[in-house]
């Protein structure tokens, strides 16, 4: 569940438990990396069909549940890694709202063409450009 941030009338984000499954080990790494002061994620490789490469959290327990079945019958001893997240919504590509998907598929012809990649690219290829892009715009 999301709980609003905001200091007097101004929203500042939004603050989720989510959870990572992963193998233990990697999970260990993860936590250590953190405890450690080097803040490093666990970034999976883009396998064209998520979101592109990084580090998936759920946001609900059911998806928990389904991806340590997944990893647990593929003989992975798995962990679970909760945490909060603290995010404003400027910076969420939430494709769970029928407008931002409108707008995204009207954009990928443009996007696509302008940086020279197929239109019909994989999901998560045409994520990680999305993202790639925006850091470049940003900086």
């Amino acid at each position: 569940m999301a709980d609003s941030l905001r200091m007097g009338n101004m929203e500042l984000g939004y603050r989720i438990l989510v959870y990572h499954v992963n193998s233990s080990r990697q999970i260990t790494t993860t936590v250590q990396s953190f405890v450690s002061g080097y803040n490093r994620l666990y970034v999976s490789e883009e396998d064209g069909y998520w979101a592109g490469a990084g580090m998936y959290f759920w946001d609900n327990v059911g998806n928990v549940v389904y991806w340590q079945r997944d990893r647990e019958n593929k003989g992975i001893e798995t962990a679970v890694l909760s945490a909060t997240l603290l995010l404003s919504e400027d910076n969420v590509l939430d494709l769970t709202d029928d407008n931002i998907v409108k707008l995204y598929k009207k954009l990928w012809p443009i996007v696509a063409k302008k940086y020279r990649v197929s239109e019909k690219c994989s999901p998560g290829k045409k994520s990680t450009l999305y993202v790639e892009r925006c850091q470049v715009l940003r900086s």
